[in-house]
């Protein structure tokens, strides 16, 4: 931490920028949850534009997290692997595989709502899509998993150092792009384990057993849908960031927990 402030204030200002955007997200996280569900629950061709769009954003975003150079030396972990009745040690960059390809997990999230998007495979007559449409949107799913995948792979070669103009520069619309889809993955997890409207008794189930799901629902949550808010830690890891992180993933599933049926 000392040397983070030693190296200026753009250091310090990236530092506390994820806060901030945490902080202020928090207070509009409601609002703009309840458009990104309105969306999800009117498929269609907008709402498959919007969910490629949105995805197509982010790939661009984790391309400049590749520019931000460490603030330190990448910590590095060591792994023994057994080939036949020899072993090798294979050395890694920890962060890059715990912020970083999770991150290929809400990809296939997002690649899944991309095609649900169009009203669903078997309710094309129901939801009125056209099968071209609907082809059209699993093709686009899979091209940008696909970039996703390589992207994921690709070790882009840093550019801005700690303290750097650039680096704030980049790391702003990062974070920026992350809460926005955070927000959008807390909308297609209540989706996918919000219970029936139409069933009472799933409602009710859901309220009274809220409290001894915080757990479930987090683990469930950072594992397979906030990966957007924590992959700028990859490059540009901070304890401040990563706490103000999980604590905003905390609160909102805390807040929503009567609404899930898991």
């Amino acid at each position: 931490m000392r040397r983070l402030f030693a190296s200026g204030p753009w250091a310090v200002a990236a530092m506390l920028f994820p806060v901030v955007a945490d902080g202020v997200h928090f207070f509009v996280f409601d609002a703009l949850n309840e458009r990104w569900l309105r969306v999800l629950n009117t498929p269609g061709t907008g709402a498959v534009t919007l969910l490629a769009g949105l995805y197509a954003l982010w790939l661009v975003s984790l391309v400049f997290v590749g520019w931000l150079e460490p603030s330190s030396p990448t910590p590095m972990g060591e792994a023994t692997l057994r080939e036949g009745l020899r072993t090798r040690k294979v050395r890694f960059a920890w962060p890059k595989l715990l912020f970083f390809y999770p991150s290929l997990l809400f990809g296939l999230v997002c690649m899944m709502a991309i095609v649900q998007a169009t009203g669903g495979l078997a309710n094309a007559a129901a939801a009125a899509v056209s099968e071209g449409v609907q082809d059209a949107a699993l093709g686009a799913g899979l091209v940008l998993f696909v970039s996703h995948i390589i992207i994921a792979a690709v070790d882009v070669r840093p550019r801005f150092p700690a303290g750097h103009p650039g680096h704030f520069g980049v790391l702003v619309p990062v974070v920026l792009v992350g809460e926005v889809m955070l927000n959008l993955a807390t909308a297609l997890f209540l989706r996918a384990f919000g219970p029936d409207p139409a069933k009472p008794e799933q409602l009710a189930s859901a309220a009274a057993r809220s409290t001894s799901e915080l757990f479930l629902a987090v683990m469930l949550f950072v594992l397979f849908f906030a990966g957007p808010r924590f992959t700028a830690l990859s490059r540009h890891f901070t304890w401040p960031s990563l706490v103000s992180g999980l604590a905003l993933v905390v609160w909102e599933m805390h807040g929503l927990l009567d609404r899930l049926d898991l």
